[in-house]
């Protein structure tokens, strides 16, 4: 019978203790550097990215970041199928208007007054300018939209990957969780200089071999050139 290609946070954990020796006194240290790889992991090294559909405030026209974000992907909207994503516009106001301890958007000083596409006529004139716009309010980890009906949007973007003991964590992962926690646990005092540089390098070693894993296939890539392709008569 074939073996499943993930396995639970919390036996990743046990796995790194008992394959490395560690004592399981050692099982909190250890549960959070595998924690610490696997953010570092989903940051750098690897295409996998979480999508999913989210509500907007209508109060304030604002998407609070989930609990796992740590970068964007794509903010988009459904559309024939497929994902019409936003246009991201820094010039958007952020702030918004306390009334009665609640926040509102007061539109005398701009906030959520829904902003009209800049048009332009004659020779190199841009079109197909975008109906919803955003904007990140990093300080209050949220989004802030603004179009004529902000709703439906789907949102693409880098997790931690970790909910809780039980998040499943795909296999492909295992060599680079173990290598990173082990370079990591060299760098506890006392520090083991030598051994924190050998696993680094095996740490490293392993990333590579996990973006060559996700390298796109030769079937993709000439896919993807067919794709962007234009027919023409052929003589």
């Amino acid at each position: 019978m074939d073996t499943a290609n993930v396995q639970t946070l919390k036996n990743i954990v046990k796995g790194v203790i008992f394959e490395n020796g560690y004592d399981t006194g050692m099982y909190t240290y250890v549960y959070q550097q595998v924690i610490n790889a696997l953010r570092e992991i989903h940051m750098y090294h690897t295409t996998k990215y979480k999508i999913v559909k989210v509500d907007v405030d209508i109060q304030t026209n604002t998407i609070e970041w989930p609990d796992d974000y740590l970068g964007l992907v794509f903010l988009g909207i459904p559309s024939n199928g497929r994902i019409w994503t936003l246009t991201r516009d820094d010039k958007l106001i952020t702030t918004t208007t306390l009334v009665d301890g609640q926040e509102t958007l007061d539109s005398t000083v701009g906030e959520g007054v829904v902003v009209e596409a800049d048009l332009a006529w004659g020779y190199q004139a841009k079109g197909g300018q975008n109906s919803f716009y955003y904007t990140e309010d990093e300080n209050n980890r949220r989004f802030v939209i603004n179009g004529t009906n902000p709703a439906n949007i789907i949102l693409g973007y880098i997790s931690s990957g970790v909910e809780d003991k039980d998040t499943l964590v795909p296999l492909k992962y295992k060599d680079c969780i173990h290598f990173y926690v082990r370079w990591r646990m060299n760098l506890r005092e006392p520090v083991n200089k030598v051994n924190a540089d050998y696993f680094k390098r095996e740490y490293e070693e392993s990333v590579n071999k996990l973006k060559a894993f996700e390298d796109p296939t030769l079937d993709e890539i000439y896919d993807a050139i067919l794709k962007s392709s234009i027919q023409t008569i052929i003589r």
